[in-house]
């Protein structure tokens, strides 16, 4: 069986200096893994630091991964 991974940023905000901040509300952590967590084959994700574990330590966000049947990939 095939198997995907996602970078976590494409679910967030996106700013650059060509995006506005308002082309896409920010998104929590838990809210993120959550999507990804419904896109069908997509098994792995990619993390942004310091982003992704802004109040979070590493071993939380593995749990909160894990809850989600989701993996870190490197």
């Amino acid at each position: 069986m095939e198997r995907y991974g996602v970078g976590s940023w494409i679910f967030g905000r996106m700013i650059d200096r060509f995006i506005s901040p308002e082309y896409k509300p920010a998104k929590s952590l838990d809210e993120k893994i959550r999507i990804i967590s419904t896109i069908p084959l997509v098994r792995g994700v990619e993390l942004m630091y310091p982003s992704d574990f802004q109040g979070h330590p590493p071993e939380i966000v593995r749990d909160k991964l894990r809850d989600q049947n989701l993996e870190i990939r490197l």
